[in-house]
Formats: structure tokens, sequence, C-alpha cells
């Protein structure tokens, strides 16, 4: 921008030296004219110069603002978090959907622990045969369901809970002669 204006001030100067069709008189008002643009636009350029910087400081003073206060946002969703872990951790009784859902589990392993049991006494296996992919894909279904349980996410009373019936399963499977694995 500065270039510019001061060549714009040359050539006005060099249009007013050679006397461009006016004379000496209008040189003299063209000279004194011609400084006295070039002070204003000097002036304009400083003022505009301040004010950016002055709009860079508020700028850089709002992003500062809200990076501080994303952080703090940021500490607080973390705090809110850990309180709710902790608190979850705390509890003293089962959650109801995971009792419930580790019931049904427990449930459909006794049923699946005697028909294992019936099936491998059985002298005719061939007629168990739909019952037996039905039996296993029920079987696949349930263990996916408790598979997704995130144990580190549990309340102490929920662990327990949790752990008593896997045990018990265990051990049922164990007395039939299967394993959780199968």
């Amino acid at each position: 921008m500065r270039k510019f204006l001061v060549l714009f001030m040359v050539l006005t100067m060099a249009l007013s030296i050679t006397g461009c069709g006016g004379s000496t008189d209008d040189l003299a008002v063209n000279s004194v004219t011609t400084e006295a643009s070039v002070v204003e636009t000097e002036e304009t350029t400083q003022e505009t110069t301040t004010e950016e910087k002055k709009n860079k400081k508020k700028s850089n003073k709002k992003a500062e603002e809200s990076e501080e206060k994303a952080d703090e946002e940021l500490e607080e969703d973390t705090k809110k978090e850990k309180k709710k872990k902790n608190k979850k951790k705390a509890s003293s009784k089962v959650d109801p959907d995971l009792k419930a859902s580790l019931d049904e589990y427990e449930e459909f392993m006794d049923e699946y622990c005697e028909f294992m049991k019936t099936y491998n006494n059985s002298t005719d296996v061939i007629s168990m045969l739909g019952d037996y992919t039905n039996m296993l894909t029920k079987y696949t279904e349930m263990t996916e369901k408790i598979e997704k349980i995130d144990e580190d996410e549990l309340s102490d009373a929920d662990y327990k809970y949790y752990s008593k019936v896997m045990l018990r399963v265990s051990n049922k499977l164990a007395e039939t002669g299967l394993s959780m694995q199968q």
C-alpha cells in the first residue's frame, strides 16, 4: 500500500514539474496539494495500522478466551465422568438390567446343560439334531450378549453378582463335561 502511495506521489510530482498544460502558479498549487495529500494518506495509513493492531489484539484475546473456556469445559466433563464412574462403582445394589441379563443367561445355561446331558447319553442323536441346532444357535446368541458386558464398567455389587453367576455356570458346565469355550 505504501509503495502505491509513493508511486502516486512521484507520478503527481513529475506531472506537476513538467507543467502538463498548467502554468507555474498551477504548478505551485499542485505541489502543495500533493504534499497535503501525502500527509493525509500517511495519517490514514497510520490510523488504519493502529486499528488493525487493536483488532488483532482483540481477536487474539477472544481466541485465548475461547481456548481457555474449551479447556475448562473439557475438565468439567472429565470430572463429571469420574464422579459418575465412582458413583457407579460405589453402588451397593446390582443393576436390575444386568441382573435380568445374567439370570436369563444362567437359566439358559441350565437348560443347555440338561439338553447336553440328554444328548450325550442318547442312543438316537439323529432325532435330536434339530433341537441341537436350535440350542447351539441360542447358545451363541446368549454368550455374545454376555460377552458384551464390560467388566471394567461394573460397580462392585454388579461385578460380585456377575462373578458368582459365571462361577455357577462354569461349575454346571464342568459337571456336564462341557466348557464355556464350546
